[in-house]
């Protein structure tokens, strides 16, 4: 039929031209559709329902995606500061960076008081300790350092006179833990001969020198022997930060109780 007979018939039926041609793409869409589209099975509650399902799963690792990068920007953040802190020759600039990394303390103060703890100035270490944890008890230790950094049993208590052998983790991906008891010795690594450690025991302030830092091997469990009567501290976390692949140790020696 030509674009003549057309619209001669049209002209000729009640119907005007617009709806003619209305129906007529109305029509064409329908064919279309049905040929190209596949349709969904269910009726249309289901359809949102798996709708509203994909949505959600896409929303929820957009925002665990943004949430390991916060919490990777925190724990940088943490890593660095101690250098910038080292190089900055202006005070200001050495208490902003302290805030950003969580309020460090600057000096020998333990707000655990008397109660058993460490605290380590330069890496804002400031924790208590878990006295008696079996470092072969996966439970018994993880338990233990929910709450703070780990002794382990069978190893001195500090200021016994022997080798005392504290434990904890190097990070976590809780925020709420990255600068407290779960990442407490993330700046471990930090540490260099002649740092200073504070341990509050009984009312005694113990202090102590770094003496060495070494990385072992993950199954290496050499130091938690007791041999010798030397006080010193052994403190051990997994390196690198994050990971399981081997432990960094500090070897700090008693020099001053008080």
């Amino acid at each position: 039929m030509s674009k003549r007979d057309i619209f001669s018939y049209v002209g000729e039926s009640s119907a005007p031209a617009s709806a003619w041609l209305t129906e007529s793409i109305r029509r064409r869409r329908k064919i279309f559709n049905e040929k190209f589209i596949p349709k969904l099975e269910g009726n249309k509650w289901l359809r949102r329902f798996r709708m509203g399902a994909g949505w959600f799963l896409i929303s929820s690792f957009l925002i665990f995606a943004a949430y390991l990068s916060l919490v990777s920007l925190v724990l940088n953040v943490r890593f660095y500061a101690t250098e910038w802190m080292e190089g900055s020759s202006f005070g200001f600039v050495r208490v902003a960076l302290n805030k950003i990394a969580f309020a460090m303390p600057e000096g020998p103060v333990s707000k655990y008081g008397d109660e058993l703890s460490i605290v380590i100035p330069k890496i804002g270490v400031d924790a208590p300790i878990i006295a008696q944890v079996d470092p072969g008890n996966y439970k018994d230790y993880m338990r233990a350092l929910k709450k703070g950094v780990a002794h382990a049993k069978g190893t001195y208590l500090p200021g016994e006179g022997g080798r005392s052998y504290l434990f904890a983790h190097s990070t976590n991906i809780d925020p709420r833990w990255v600068s407290r008891y779960n990442a407490v010795f993330y700046l471990l690594s930090k540490l260099r001969p002649g740092d200073m450690i504070f341990v509050w025991r009984d009312g005694k302030k113990l202090t102590y020198r770094v003496r060495q830092t070494k990385i072992v091997g993950k199954n290496d469990t050499s130091y938690l022997s007791v041999e010798g009567k030397k006080d010193e501290l052994v403190l051990q976390t997994c390196y690198p930060p994050g990971t399981t692949l081997r432990r960094f140790l500090v070897l700090a020696d008693l020099v001053e109780s008080q």
